[in-house]
Formats: structure tokens, C-alpha cells, sequence
């Protein structure tokens, strides 16, 4: 006999079948549209806030960080990654450009410009969706293709960014470059001495380390003045 579904005793016959029971037990979550469009506008200005909050974070960083991240950062993906190392810095009570050169993550971040660079073998799905603001992006992208003192002289004060070792290189040479200006000086060789010290302006005046080191800043200041001076 076929079943009819028109018939009482079938559906109670169906609703006493242990699945249909599982199933009737659980608790249905019923989303509205507008519930729904409600969420996705919240998590859009979560996401749009944690990239200011990245970007003042990057900021801080030496040019190379910023060139290295710079190409990939309207990614998801990357962002996604950024916000988790950027909390994991907090925690461990690291500053962020320390821990964005720990070897882990620096090699994350190029397996990353890597897989965004493959086209269609890389990333996909929503990894590969932009979203940035375009405004975040220009700032961005003037800092990580530094040209200090801008195109032509407009910018005077934009340096490049230096980390701990890469400053400390610039220092010593500028200490060559002003040991050497001092004992030109001292053997009454102007023409040597002010090259020298003309040297030492140019190239100390296109550096600076990063802000959270004081006292590489100060001593670059120093050392650059010194060398204004004598000239």
C-alpha cells in the first residue's frame, strides 16, 4: 500500500523515527535579513578599524618592513595575519616591529607575497578579496618606497627608517666619516676636511631609526649637527 502522505497516522508514524526526533530536539536559530546585514556591517568596521590600528602600528617600523608588506597589505589574507601577530605581540608585551622580524613571521609574510604573487595557483576565495581604504594605501605606499627628501626636494623631512642594525651601521660609518673630517682638519686640509664633512651631512641627513630608539635618534642628531657645524 502506498503511503499517503495525506494521512494522520503517517506523519505520526514519521515524527516517532529517531532522526526526525534528533532533529525536532535541536534548537532552530532563526536570522532576519536585516540581522544578518546587521552583523556583516559590524564586522566590516571591525575589520576597517583593525587596519588603522595595523597601520599605526607599521608606521613605527623601518622602510623595509614597510616594502616588504606594502604590495600585500589590501589583502585579507594579510590583514587577517597582521591583526593575529599584532595581538600576539601585545600579549607577550613585544613591540610590533620586533616581532614582525622574529624569524616565524618575517618567513610567514613572504610565503604569503609569495602565494598573493602566484595568480591563480596562490591564494583564492575570500583570501584573495581586497579591502582597504585608499587613503591608508597612498599613506602607506609613500612610506614604503621611501625617497628621502621626496621627488625634488618636497618633502625635506622624510627619511628612511632604520632598525637597530642597519642604524648602527650608519652610525659607525658616520663616525669614520667625521674621525676622518677631524684629522683633515687637524693637518690644516680644508679642502679634505669640509668634503668630508659634506659627506657626513649628506648621508646622515636621509636616516633615521626607528621611534622607539631614542638613543640611536640621538646620537644620529648629534653626530649630523656636529657635522652641519663644521662645514
Amino acid at each position: 500500500m502506498a503511503k499517503d502522505v495525506r494521512n494522520p497516522e503517517f506523519w505520526n508514524k514519521f515524527l516517532m523515527r529517531p532522526e526526525v526526533e534528533a532533529v525536532m530536539r535541536k534548537k532552530l536559530k532563526y536570522e532576519s535579513y536585516a540581522e544578518a546585514a546587521q552583523k556583516t556591517k559590524l564586522d566590516k568596521a571591525e575589520r576597517k578599524q583593525r587596519r588603522y590600528d595595523i597601520m599605526n602600528e607599521l608606521m613605527q617600523c623601518a622602510t623595509n618592513v614597510k616594502h616588504l608588506i606594502s604590495p600585500m597589505f589590501r589583502y585579507k589574507i594579510t590583514q587577517q595575519y597582521l591583526w593575529k601577530v599584532l595581538c600576539e605581540a601585545r600579549q607577550e608585551g613585544m613591540l610590533f616591529c620586533d616581532k614582525l622580524r622574529t624569524p616565524q613571521v618575517y618567513h610567514r609574510l613572504q610565503s604569503i607575497k609569495a602565494e598573493i604573487t602566484a595568480g591563480p595557483y596562490g591564494v583564492a576565495g575570500w583570501q584573495a578579496e581586497e579591502e582597504v581604504e585608499e587613503d591608508l594605501m597612498d599613506k602607506f605606499v609613500v612610506e614604503a618606497d621611501c625617497i628621502p627628501g621626496g621627488i625634488d626636494g618636497e618633502a625635506p623631512d622624510r627619511k628612511q627608517v632604520l632598525d637597530k642594525r642597519e642604524i648602527q651601521g650608519v652610525l659607525d660609518f658616520g663616525q669614520q666619516i667625521k674621525s676622518e673630517g677631524n684629522e683633515a682638519f687637524v693637518n690644516e686640509n680644508w679642502e679634505g676636511a669640509l668634503t668630508r664633512y659634506c659627506q657626513g651631512d649628506e648621508m646622515l641627513k636621509n636616516f633615521a631609526a626607528e621611534p622607539h630608539l631614542s638613543k640611536e635618534n640621538k646620537e644620529l642628531k648629534t653626530m649630523h649637527r656636529a657635522c652641519l657645524n663644521n662645514k
